[in-house]
């Protein structure tokens, strides 16, 4: 999964202020409400106009109970919070306590993180790790959590995920390194997305879509999109990911792997056991470059840039073969070892 600590600058909207909320406001909750496009309206010079203040519910509205926990291995101490059904556009959550001040006249929180789910996935995925980072900025963050590709959508390729996710926010974010394994059968498993992953399409005649976009190739502007970031964090599993394997989710190369004797365990952080702080290698990449062949090719166009990489190992935990979804704690009672992950990604969340 990559992260970026930077604010992006999209289109704004101005927001119409909401009744105020019926909880305290010196009272940390968290609020998950539904945004729908159509419903946007106005003008105003930041992008954080973009979500507007949730109506409050009425007092028959059910609450639904929302796990949060800082503490791994302990029970998740239980946040009411209020919900509306959904209307498109996804999902957006931030706390009531800022929702309160920006109907009163405030600002909103500084910050928009954007969370995408994988393959046959869906925003239900990253719900432990939005709920944490709204629980631990309450008033630094929004998380937009996307609907727009889930279960066989993400079938459709990677180009269409992408205007999809366009249209569904005031920007496009970027998309994930995905793992690339030769496959003939690709696209009879996982559709138009199969044939991109395993760069087997040629759409009228050009080079396949992830070739294109590791540089800036004619309309798209994918790594200056990157580059825009301040920051680009890539944190992989080292083992028992049998989705993406650690070449590919850490962008390195085979011999670029840490070694077994590097892999030092931290104890507030049982499963990060190893950091990389992104030192660019110029004689490296300017060696690799006699090398042929499509991935060398897209690890030479990513690592134009700065990478932090944070490699992770369930390797003694219980929930080591399903390390693919235990890394984002995708469900808290079937992934929560990956629970330490989460705290790593906040804790170094510069805002």
């Amino acid at each position: 999964m990559i992260a970026s600590s930077a604010t992006p600058t999209g289109r704004a909207i101005t927001p119409t202020p909401s009744a105020q909320s019926r909880w305290p406001g010196a009272v940390a909750q968290l609020h998950l409400a539904l945004r729908s496009p159509a419903a946007r309206s106005g003008i105003s010079g930041r992008w954080m106009g973009c979500f507007r203040p949730a109506p409050v519910p009425a007092p028959s509205s059910p609450a639904v109970t929302v796990a949060v926990n800082e503490g791994r291995g302990k029970r998740p101490e239980a946040t009411e919070v209020d919900m509306e059904p959904a209307r498109g556009g996804g999902e957006d959550l931030w706390s009531v306590q800022a929702e309160a001040e920006v109907a009163q006249g405030g600002e909103y929180p500084e910050h928009l993180v954007v969370m995408v789910n994988g393959l046959v996935g869906s925003a239900d995925d990253w719900k432990f790790a939005a709920e944490q980072f709204v629980r631990r900025m309450p008033d630094k963050v929004i998380i937009h959590r996307s609907q727009c590709n889930s279960a066989t959508q993400t079938f459709d390729g990677v180009d269409l995920m992408g205007e999809r996710l366009a249209n569904e926010l005031p920007f496009l974010c970027g998309l994930p390194f995905l793992e690339r394994r030769a496959s003939e059968t690709a696209h009879l498993i996982v559709g138009r997305t199969g044939k991109h992953l395993f760069l087997t399409d040629s759409d009228d005649g050009r080079r396949p879509l992830l070739l294109q976009m590791v540089q800036d190739h004619d309309d798209i502007k994918f790594r200056s999109g990157l580059r825009s970031f301040k920051r680009r964090v890539a944190y992989a599993n080292a083992n028992f990911d049998h989705m993406v394997g650690w070449r590919t989710s850490s962008i390195r190369r085979q011999h670029e792997l840490p070694k077994h004797r590097l892999l030092v365990r931290d104890e507030k952080y049982p499963h990060i056991v190893h950091v990389d702080r992104g030192i660019m290698d110029r004689n490296e990449t300017e060696v690799s470059a006699n090398l042929c062949g499509p991935e060398e090719e897209m690890i030479r166009g990513l690592t134009q840039l700065q990478w932090e990489r944070v490699d992770v190992s369930f390797q003694k935990s219980s929930q080591r073969l399903v390390a693919h979804n235990t890394i984002q704690v995708k469900s808290y009672w079937l992934n929560s070892d990956g629970a330490d992950v989460i705290n790593h990604m906040m804790d170094n969340f510069l805002i």
